[in-house]
């Protein structure tokens, strides 16, 4: 929490922690594709004003893996 303006931090000790909960996902990417699948056309990331959707995201991976 370096670096954490005071009001920021105050926040992030009061909401930054809840019930543990067990991922229904065993890897990251297991869960990128499953969303790809049920909701392609979301908007998986978003950076200096451009997006890109859960396919995208997914779509990139592959070729990245060599799939």
């Amino acid at each position: 929490m370096q670096g954490l303006a005071t009001a920021d931090r105050i926040l992030f000790q009061r909401f930054g922690s809840g019930a543990t909960v067990t991922p229904s996902f065993r890897r990251i990417h297991h869960a990128i594709e499953d969303q790809a699948i049920r909701c392609p056309t979301a908007i998986a990331a978003e950076h200096l004003g451009g997006q890109l959707t859960y396919r995208e995201l997914d779509e990139r991976a592959d070729r990245l893996a060599g799939c």
